[in-house]
């Protein structure tokens, strides 16, 4: 007896079309459906979705990164350098939270 044989079944169900397009595909790959599903299944990056909380945690981040910019427009038109920098502190900060979220 083979050590790795495959001796497990995983049922999918799926339309006529869909099972065409999977042996089509399989098929253009140079492979079965079964090692074609597979590697779709084991290969893939596996993306998820974020949760509400930090969409909305990074919505509110977007959302005061923009009163920022607009209070750092004013320092420049102001020439205020103290305002310009706090303001380039604030943006570098929020950038930071927001790419934070992003992880």
């Amino acid at each position: 007896m083979e050590k790795n044989k495959r001796n497990r079944c995983i049922q999918v169900y799926v339309l006529d079309k869909e099972k065409a397009a999977i042996e089509k595909r399989a098929k253009e790959s140079g492979k079965t459906s079964s090692d074609f599903l597979r590697s779709c299944g084991l290969e893939q990056k596996i993306v998820t979705k974020p949760s509400t909380n930090l969409v909305s945690i990074r919505l509110q981040a977007e959302n005061l990164k923009n009163h920022v910019l607009s209070h750092k427009h004013l320092a420049v038109e102001a020439s205020d350098q103290r305002g310009l920098e706090t303001a380039e502190n604030l943006l570098s900060l929020i950038d930071t939270i927001i790419l934070t979220a992003l992880k």
